[in-house]
This record gives C-alpha cells, structure tokens and sequence, in this order.
C-alpha cells in the first residue's frame, strides 16, 4: 500500500515536532544556553612582513641658485614647513652691483636638509635646501618571495608603526622592487600610504599584515 506523500510530510513533521526540546529562559539560564543574532563576517588570509617608511622620490624637490653670489638672507631652517612660492632665502649676485635675487619654494613640504648658511657663498651647481613633500609615503615591506607572487598592485596591507606606538594604517600596493635580495630571499613591495597629519618620518620602521584573500 502506497502512503501519500502529504501524509509523510504530516509524519515527518509530527516526528521532528516530538523530538523537539522547548526551554523557556530559566531552562536556559540553569544549562548556560546563550543565544545570538548572527552577523555577516569577513575572513582574511594574510601574512606577516617588515619594512620601513621611504619617501616617494617625486615628492623630493631641490633649491638651488641660478646666480652665483651668496646668501644675504635665509628665512628656514630644517624642520620647517613652507609652502609653493613661500619666500626662503636671498642671493645677492657676485658681480659688482649685481642684483639679489628672491627664491621661493618649489613645492610645499618640510625642509629636510640645509646645505647653506647664512653669508656663505653659493654657486648654481650647488643644492641649497632639500623640501619634501610627506603628505604620502612608501611603505616599503620585504615580503618573502615564495610570497611575492600572491601578491597583485592594488593589494592592501595594515601597517603597524612602533615609533607610533603600534598604530596601524591601511596601505595599497603600486609597486614592486627592482631587484631580489638573494641574502634575505625577500623582494620588496612598495605600498602608498597617506600621511596628512605628517607624523609618519622616512626610515620609521614597519610591520605588515598583508591581505592576499578576503571571503
């Protein structure tokens, strides 16, 4: 004799209701039964490199004269912050009534080098000052190279800076070194990271946690 399948359904769901255990919440709370509302998580893969900060070439700008002369006024000193066109330093030519000439900031940023003082006579080959432009840096981590081709531009790492007492910054790959080092076995990833309050200094040591999947 064939049984419907509604009665089945009827059966199976009589069974599972008689297997079924109802608490109320001092059942619950005698066995140590906790509910929770389940939420949406993201798992990543990742793994562990170090580095240090570098400042991004282009963003290094030099001062120079194009008069020879020398130095009759000098308005910074390294550390200091300027901006595009501020007004740095003067030249006053070595020709005899010769002109004096106003130099200005090619870029804002802070003055990281001064190689001038104050009377002392300058010459159009010579770099005066060094500015550089630390809004962004590189993150440079020497990622092992069974590791390296894991990795693609656009990648992102979280940074953790020990001078800064371990705060951690979110960086994005846009390059790769051009050379392995065969001591180590690492090559270099170079990760974008910004830097608007300017506390981040090139040569700040770093450690990396980078993401090669997210699910």
């Amino acid at each position: 004799m064939k049984i419907p399948l509604l009665l089945l359904a009827s059966l199976g769901l009589l069974r599972a209701e008689e297997e079924r255990v109802n608490l109320d919440q001092t059942s619950m709370k005698n066995l140590g039964i906790k509910t929770f509302m389940a939420t949406e998580m993201t798992f990543e893969h990742t793994f562990f490199a170090i580095g240090a900060l570098q400042e991004i070439p282009s963003n290094h700008s030099v001062v120079s004269s194009r008069i020879a002369g020398r130095v009759v006024d000098l308005k910074v000193i390294a550390g200091d912050r300027v901006s595009e066109g501020d007004e740095i330093l003067k030249v006053e030519s070595r020709q005899p009534g010769g002109p004096i000439i106003t130099l200005q900031a090619p870029a804002s940023g802070i003055i990281a080098e001064s190689h001038v003082r104050l009377g002392e006579p300058v010459d159009p080959s010579k770099e005066l000052l060094d500015i550089l432009d630390l809004s962004q840096l590189w993150a440079i981590a020497r990622v092992p190279q069974q590791e390296a081709g894991k990795l693609d531009i656009g990648t992102k790492a979280r940074i953790q800076i020990p001078a800064l007492k371990g705060e951690t910054i979110e960086g994005k790959l846009v390059r790769f070194g051009t050379e392995a080092d065969p001591s180590s076995g690492t090559f270099d990833a170079i990760f974008l990271i910004q830097n608007p309050d300017l506390k981040l200094r090139p040569g700040m040591r770093s450690a990396f946690s980078i993401i090669t999947s997210v699910r």
